[in-house]
């Protein structure tokens, strides 16, 4: 079902199309110096990990889209096929990039803001088309969503608009803060499985940031490891470092149901008393996803389930 939310982003989709043509090439800072873009592009390729999804916020179908996902067939999550409409743009699997099919799109501009800042990548890409990548500082995979709005709305020349989705977002997710003062004081982890793994996502990682920007607080683990990635892995002897008042818990290669049986994570105070989240796929995707539209999708439909769990 889509989110309630979904209506003022596409409304403000709609809105932000109407944009003034340049008057004259702009240039965009990046950690790769000043990228010109000598026109307003029409065509855009969004290679960056949701960056399309901020491309059609924005109001613009992209010819590209780098498929981060995985599992979905055009490159986006359900919440963003509406305003993808008919279109069917070329999927770049995520990896390595097939520099031959991106440039039979023709692109005016390429967006390449949540990636891993190689400038190998950077030089190929330019090759193609003036391509923009974060500004100085960017982490790799660490772009937050204003970041990456504040980006791809420069290359596109419509910075203003990039502001007023900004703050539209933000906005929600302060109705949903403020809807829920009884987060507030509660730590919470961000907790993902993988093969044998384990680990929390920290600050920096929109996934955390949603949940501080939603009220709750990190846990003295997750304050230790704080700087050194967006991602740290926990020993499964260590498990008790993924304990907290609320815990969100992802999978990234096994379905919930296995998740729910694992016996490490059933050791967890937080699991045997019922304080857990476990989004169901589209959900989890969304989660991690964190553009603008995916991040009005989590607040529908994570925020419930936060709240079911912070309650116990």
């Amino acid at each position: 079902m889509m989110s309630r939310r979904f209506p003022l982003a596409l409304a403000s989709a709609v809105l932000l199309t109407s944009s003034a043509a340049f008057a004259q090439a702009i240039t965009v800072p990046t950690m790769f110096g000043d990228i010109a873009i000598p026109e307003k592009p029409a065509r855009v390729a969004a290679i960056g990990w949701s960056d399309a999804e901020i491309v059609l916020a924005l109001g613009v179908r992209p010819v590209a889209i780098s498929n981060w996902i995985g599992m979905v067939e055009h490159g986006v999550g359900s919440w963003a096929l509406p305003l993808l409409g008919d279109d069917k743009p070329v999927i770049l699997e995520s990896g390595e990039t097939n520099y031959e099919l991106l440039l039979s799109t023709t692109p005016d501009v390429i967006v390449n803001i949540r990636s891993d800042n190689s400038e190998e990548t950077f030089k190929r890409l330019s090759a193609i088309a003036p391509t923009v990548f974060g500004p100085e500082g960017t982490a790799p995979y660490a772009a937050s969503w204003p970041v990456q709005v504040a980006q791809i709305a420069a290359a596109m020349g419509i910075p203003e608009q990039g502001e007023a989705l900004i703050a539209a977002t933000n906005k929600s997710i302060a109705d949903s803060a403020a809807a829920h003062p009884e987060f507030t004081g509660k730590t919470v982890a961000v907790v993902a499985k993988y093969s044998d793994t384990y680990g929390l996502y920290l600050p920096g990682d929109a996934r955390f940031d949603l949940m501080t920007q939603l009220g709750f607080s990190p846990t003295q683990p997750v304050i230790d490891a704080a700087g050194s990635n967006f991602f740290v892995e926990v020993a499964p002897e260590n498990f008790a470092l993924l304990e907290a008042d609320v815990v969100v818990l992802l999978t990234l290669d096994t379905s919930v149901a296995e998740l729910k049986a694992d016996p490490i994570l059933a050791k967890l105070p937080a699991v045997i008393a019922g304080r857990t989240v476990y989004p169901e796929e589209d959900v989890m995707a969304a989660f991690s996803a964190g553009s603008t539209l995916a991040l009005e999708y989590s607040l529908e439909h994570l925020v419930p389930m936060l709240a079911d769990a912070a309650a116990k």
